[in-house]
């Protein structure tokens, strides 16, 4: 049977027995899985290893463990290989390559890939074949990586957790029973899995930041706008309507990867607009750094274990000479306003991309209510109801008020090196969209708990990463936040402390989850 099949997830050919990779310095190597980006790039610049080999070893490692994750939703193991040795004759020739050359990885199911299906985890468009490719991923190839295939995401990509119509639904890696997070849960999964060294995920409420924190690994929502959109979240045959709070962005296994693919991204393709400029990444000493820090937003209870492993990172973070202090936005930013800000820009453009019918009165007031009924009641659903609601002028409204926001938060976490916050409680056992949680005793709302953490950033646009802070059992994660267009300075914050506190990441091996939690290494 072809790979290029009509099956969602054509099936891929075993690796040879023998694995060609020597052992990297003093640290023994089970195989391609275990490998960095920047790792397996170096390997294929001192050919120690070939592009062909490194692809058939990703494949095999994939076929072996799909099936108990399901965090795949196209593979295109032949296109893959070809890819491979075009990359390897280069290489063989001496002729220029690009900064990725050679490596292999995947892509969330809702970024366009010329040839693979964009199905956005709707049945019907499970037949949508772009034939083009979206702006990131003309810069990932002309980068010089290969595409393998796409990555799950849920239902209209919308959800904290990742469970497609018509497919089995995506387990976490390091406990099958429990979620990866959502929307981008396949890409998270994927990378703890050892399937793919990066990622490309996309973000309007936390689709990074939440699965990277489930799956202890690393995302980063770019400050939006850094980023092209073109070719993201495209509905077959009408206008893209989401213009406002989403944004595509890099995700990997440590800072430093994330880093790697930022900066391919960052780059424009041929005959692309170059992206708006940042601000320049300038020397990180941890030492001379002043955090800012919050472990409650809108009154939103967090459960213990994300208290204390926040609590004990920032120990660590202080032991290494940072000046941390509580910086509580209360006083300055109203993140209520915030959340219904983003509510009422996002439910207004989510309103023009849904079938006619249900976008002009009579039905229209169907909105609400499918949303009520999805999510459950809480701050999301009633903000995301007010814009699926708002005219012209309430939208207009909203994003007058939310340019006001951003320069305000701009100026208040400007008052720090960064802020550090939670994204949301430990990945939780799989359960229907919209269950409230019990958290310490108090009835949450499904989209408060999911969402309290992510949404008002989104919607001041800042820049936001998703670092690791606890990986015994089920990973936790925190966001480390700059103002907008600090990404680089961002990022270089990021490594520094994943440097300093030993934060790299090693996908558990060989067996993941299976529905028993898995230790994924050290502190």
């Amino acid at each position: 049977m072809s790979d290029r099949s009509t099956d969602p997830l054509p099936r891929v050919a075993r690796r040879a027995d023998t694995d060609p990779l020597p052992p990297i310095g003093q640290r023994k190597v089970t195989g391609f899985a275990a490998l960095s980006a920047g790792e397996m790039l170096a390997g294929l610049a001192d050919r120690r290893f070939t592009a062909r080999q490194l692809v058939d070893g990703l494949l095999a490692h994939i076929e072996a463990h799909e099936p108990h994750i399901a965090a795949l939703t196209w593979l295109d193991g032949d296109g893959a290989r070809a890819a491979a040795d075009a990359i390897d004759s280069r290489r063989a020739r001496g002729a220029p390559l690009g900064p990725l050359a050679g490596l292999p990885m995947t892509v969330k199911d809702g970024v366009d890939v010329a040839g693979m299906p964009t199905t956005l985890g709707l049945p019907w468009l499970r037949g949508n074949v772009p034939g083009d490719d979206a702006a990131v991923v003309r810069r990932l190839k002309a980068a010089g990586a290969i595409i393998m295939g796409k990555s799950a995401l849920p239902f209209a990509s919308y959800d904290w957790q990742t469970a497609p119509p018509g497919r089995p639904v995506t387990g976490n890696p390091h406990d099958t029973t429990r979620t990866p997070g959502g929307s981008s849960g396949g890409a998270a999964a994927a990378l703890a899995a050892g399937f793919t060294p990066f990622e490309i995920g996309s973000d309007v409420a936390g689709s990074i930041r939440l699965p990277a924190a489930f799956c202890g690994v690393v995302g980063l929502r770019p400050s939006e706008g850094a980023l092209p959109q073109q070719g993201h979240a495209n509905m077959p045959r009408g206008p893209t309507t989401l213009r406002h709070l989403s944004t595509v962005g890099p995700m990997a296994r440590t800072v430093e990867d994330c880093r790697l693919l930022f900066d391919a991204l960052r780059s424009p393709a041929p005959f692309q607009a170059p992206s708006p400029p940042l601000h320049p990444a300038t020397p990180v000493d941890l030492g001379g750094l002043q955090f800012g820090w919050c472990d409650r937003l809108l009154d939103v209870p967090l459960p213990a274990a994300v208290h204390d492993a926040f609590a004990d990172f920032r120990r660590r973070l202080a032991a290494t000479g940072a000046r941390l202090e509580r910086y509580d936005p209360a006083d300055a930013v109203d993140f209520e306003q915030a959340f219904e800000v983003w509510g009422r820009i996002q439910g207004t453009e989510l309103r023009w991309a849904w079938p006619l019918p249900l976008r002009h009165p009579p039905l229209s007031w169907l909105g609400p209510l499918l949303m009520r009924l999805r999510f459950g009641p809480g701050r999301l659903t009633r903000s995301l109801g007010r814009g699926l609601r708002a005219g012209p002028r309430g939208y207009f409204a909203a994003l007058e008020a939310r340019d006001a926001l951003a320069e305000r938060f701009d100026r208040w976490v400007g008052g720090v090196d960064a802020w550090l916050v939670p994204v949301a409680p430990e990945a939780f056992e799989h359960r229907p969209t919209g269950k409230p949680f019990e958290v310490d005793g108090r009835t949450v709302p499904y989209g408060d708990l999911l969402g309290a953490y992510n949404c008002p950033i989104a919607a001041f646009g800042a820049p936001a990463l998703s670092l690791p802070i606890r990986r015994r059992g089920l990973p936790i994660g925190i966001q480390i936040v700059a103002p907008r267009w600090h990404d680089h300075r961002l990022l270089a914050i990021g490594e520094a402390i994943e440097q300093a506190l030993g934060a790299g990441y090693r996908p558990p091996a060989p067996i993941f989850g299976l529905g028993v939690p898995q230790s994924a290494g050290a502190r």
